[in-house]
């Protein structure tokens, strides 16, 4: 029987919700797979549907009447529409699994089961301003990376260069995936701080280290 005071006790559940802790890692990497999914997927398809235009000559009929600007947004807005919806029913099937394993199968699924294999997923500054903070930074990412594929469909004059043009962008969300899951299992709070303000890595960094408290 391994015992310790009740001091220490708490420092101990505390430190789960560090940079550096297993919790702090496997929330970063959750996050930043979704985040992954909705750039890798949406920047493909702009991508291919801007040099399929620029192929067949439909954008140069279509820039008669609509701004460049305005042709790719509509391009954006429809991707993300699209991509929102995808995660939406991908979380519903998640909830659904949750409750007809905790109601069929009779094997709960809660917080203190986590908790008990060592899994602490909780941060102090969860609520509103979190989901309003995470949802903006999701929005923002998308948005940014939506725009370079566009600006790397709009560079390329053939089919045969849409592999080149999306292979840049996915090198930049690659980026910075990796560097958030490797700050994460490093804890350096500086670091972090750094990486929150860094563009790209702040994509996948910064709702994060904002739960954590490494940031205001």
């Amino acid at each position: 029987v391994e015992s310790m005071p009740y001091n220490q006790y708490v420092r101990s559940q505390e430190e789960n919700e560090l940079p550096g802790s297993d919790a702090y890692f496997l929330v970063t990497y959750a996050y930043s797979i979704i985040v992954m999914i909705l750039i890798i997927f949406s920047t493909s398809y702009i991508v291919r549907s801007v040099v399929e235009e620029k192929a067949s000559k439909l954008v140069e009929l279509l820039m008669v009447s609509v701004r460049p600007l305005a042709l790719l947004l509509g391009k954006i807005l429809a991707t993300m529409c699209f991509m929102v919806l995808t995660l939406l029913l991908l979380f519903l099937g998640v909830a659904i699994t949750v409750v007809a394993i905790n109601n069929y199968m009779d094997i709960p699924i809660s917080a203190d089961m986590l908790s008990a294999v060592g899994i602490n997923l909780s941060f102090d500054s969860v609520g509103i301003l979190l989901f309003f903070i995470v949802v903006v930074s999701i929005l923002l990412g998308y948005l940014t990376f939506s725009i370079l594929g566009g600006i790397a469909g709009a560079c390329c004059s053939n089919m045969e260069e849409i592999g080149a043009a999306v292979n840049i962008v996915s090198f930049l969300a690659l980026f910075g995936y990796m560097t958030a899951l490797l700050s994460s299992i490093l804890g350096s709070r500086a670091l972090l701080a750094v990486f929150s303000l860094l563009p790209v890595v702040s994509i996948f960094i910064a709702p994060v280290t904002y739960a954590s408290g490494v940031i205001g």
